[in-house]
């Protein structure tokens, strides 16, 4: 816990124990069979903030028939950070956000487990983002420009090339 008092969660979203394996099947997905389930695997303050429960509140009020197209799960912190991942709550779409003390390895392995039909945020490229100079790479390579700048590896000789 961050030591502040704990959010809620939005009327829209709901906390379930654990289930097994939610059985995607290898066919379509339909709206006859049930919500897709998507999970929500964050920090609290990421998971219960302004833009994610904006997102939640627009995604839980598509309907079809009158049925809901979509259920939330939370995955609470206490579990992202102590319990193995057998014992996460099973998704069909997963959306996971780094931040500070997010057990990304952890999350990475809840994937391959669980294996949700989506991963939104790709968990592998999120890494990425910890290495300016993989970013800048990108960006250069995507035709984005990117302000002036220089690199130093500490773990190489660096030369100024004027």
């Amino acid at each position: 816990s961050t030591g502040s008092p704990a959010m809620p969660p939005p009327e829209t979203g709901r906390e379930v124990a654990p289930r097994s394996r939610v059985d995607l099947g290898d066919g379509p997905r339909r709206i006859a069979d049930g919500p897709i389930t998507v999970g929500i695997c964050a920090m609290e303050k990421k998971a219960r903030s302004n833009p994610m429960t904006q997102m939640v509140d627009r995604l839980t009020s598509f309907r079809s028939n009158g049925h809901p197209e979509f259920e939330v799960v939370y995955f609470e912190q206490d579990t992202i950070l102590n319990k193995p991942v057998d014992e996460w709550p099973a998704c069909e779409a997963l959306i996971a956000f780094f931040s500070t003390g997010f057990p990304l390895e952890k999350a990475r392995a809840y994937v391959k487990q669980h294996k949700p039909r989506y991963v939104f945020n790709d968990l592998d490229k999120q890494e990425w983002l910890f290495d300016r100079r993989i970013v800048y790479d990108l960006l250069q390579k995507s035709g984005v420009p990117v302000p002036k700048h220089a690199i130093l590896n500490a773990k190489l000789e660096n030369t100024i090339d004027e």
